[in-house]
């Protein structure tokens, strides 16, 4: 169940990665995204709107992956060292690939 449980998050997560659009916006500072929310020139509100546009998703699957383990009562932390082990078996399959 608890492998379940941390696959579900990995793919929540990768969802959450590539689904905010140009995660690079922030170094380049593409104000077009927020633009429609503050007509005036204004670079701190804006790249703050910016940034909380990137993280809401990132929220949002903390949120649900806290929401499953009470649910199933799985136990957190063990989810937590599976989605670590998952992740760094995917980074260096990555790191061979390349």
């Amino acid at each position: 169940m608890a492998l379940m449980v941390c696959t579900f998050q990995l793919i929540l997560f990768n969802v959450a990665f590539f689904g905010t659009g140009n995660f690079a916006s922030i170094a380049s500072f593409e104000i077009s995204s927020v633009y429609r929310f503050i007509t005036v020139f204004s670079p701190f509100l804006m790249a703050t709107l910016l940034i909380f546009k990137l993280f809401i998703p990132f929220m949002l699957v903390i949120c649900v992956f806290s929401a499953i383990t009470k649910l199933l009562q799985v136990p957190r932390v063990g989810c937590y060292f599976l989605v670590i082990l998952f992740s760094d078996v995917m980074t260096i399959h990555f790191f061979f690939l390349v």
